[in-house]
């Protein structure tokens, strides 16, 4: 093989290359479009936003608790105005749990 032909070689690999490192960034950016639809999807579906708080009102003293989905869902929260314990229960009216609450 001659020079010319080496050159030629090398000049074919470096379009080759340089047309697979433009695939895999189409289909790197294609993943990551899919991953947003997907948690899109999956918030859409189950409802929970990790990051929410909701407001909840003690009925002692009537302050305004702000609580996130993690402290709701342990089933009670000290109110920081009164001391008085708020507690929350989850229940469910499906045919399926017998009104033992869903899991």
């Amino acid at each position: 093989m001659d020079t010319k032909e080496l050159i030629e070689l090398v000049q074919q690999l470096e379009r080759r290359v340089m047309a697979l490192e433009e695939e895999l960034g189409a289909v790197a950016e294609h993943i990551d479009e899919m991953e947003d639809a997907i948690s899109e999807l999956a918030e859409d579906m189950y409802g929970e936003d990790q990051e929410e708080d909701f407001d909840v009102e003690c009925p002692g003293c009537g302050e305004l608790i702000q609580i996130d989905l993690g402290t709701l869902q342990e089933g009670s929260v000290e109110c920081p105005g009164c001391d008085e314990t708020l507690e929350f229960e989850f229940g469910c009216d499906c045919d399926d749990c017998a009104g033992e609450g869903c899991k």
